[in-house]
């Protein structure tokens, strides 16, 4: 008992002592769980890295992987389409201070990027024996915006949230400050 109590006081000690706030030369990098994926996907996986290059400006990329799959049928027919999507983005980003806490930095990133896609079609019935159709071509140019916070439970360490538009609606992770 004595164990948990001092890491609780540790941690909120912590958080009364060190404010936060971007400034150049930050440098994150930190992993995302994308909730609501691309399509009928539930989750997507990926991470993410920020350089700041100015006191509210920063850069940095972004890589996401989200996969499904589906089953169709048609009369006498039917298979499963899978879908993979691997995102490979820029980011730019501004922080603004929009709520005044020390431990909060929040900020918008806007992303570009490629999307390198597949979609695959199988059989799973297909009594006349046709051929697997071809496979279609499904990569290309993505973009995306997000509205982001940043909180910090230790000095190196912040969990992240961000919503908006791109592989998910809602992403969840952590950021390490190296």
């Amino acid at each position: 008992m004595k164990k948990v109590l001092f890491v609780i006081s540790f941690v909120l000690i912590a958080q009364l002592a060190f404010a936060q706030g971007f400034k150049s030369g930050d440098t994150y990098l930190g992993g995302r769980v994308a909730l609501g994926g691309v399509g009928n996907a539930s989750l997507g996986f990926g991470l993410n890295g920020e350089y700041g290059i100015g006191d509210n400006l920063g850069v940095g990329f972004v890589g996401m992987y989200s996969g499904y799959s589906e089953e169709v049928g048609v009369v006498f027919y039917s298979g499963k389409w899978s879908y993979t999507n691997i995102y490979v983005l820029g980011m730019v980003t501004y922080h603004y201070d929009v709520f005044g806490l020390k431990n909060l930095d929040t900020y918008g990133a806007f992303n570009i990027g490629y999307n390198v896609a597949s979609a695959k079609w199988e059989f799973v019935n297909n009594p006349l024996g046709r051929p697997e159709p071809p496979e279609p071509n499904v990569s290309g140019f993505v973009w995306g915006f997000t509205f982001n916070a940043r909180y910090f439970i230790m000095p190196s360490l912040a969990l992240t949230a961000s919503i908006g538009y791109g592989i998910g609606y809602l992403h969840l992770g952590v950021d390490f400050k190296l």
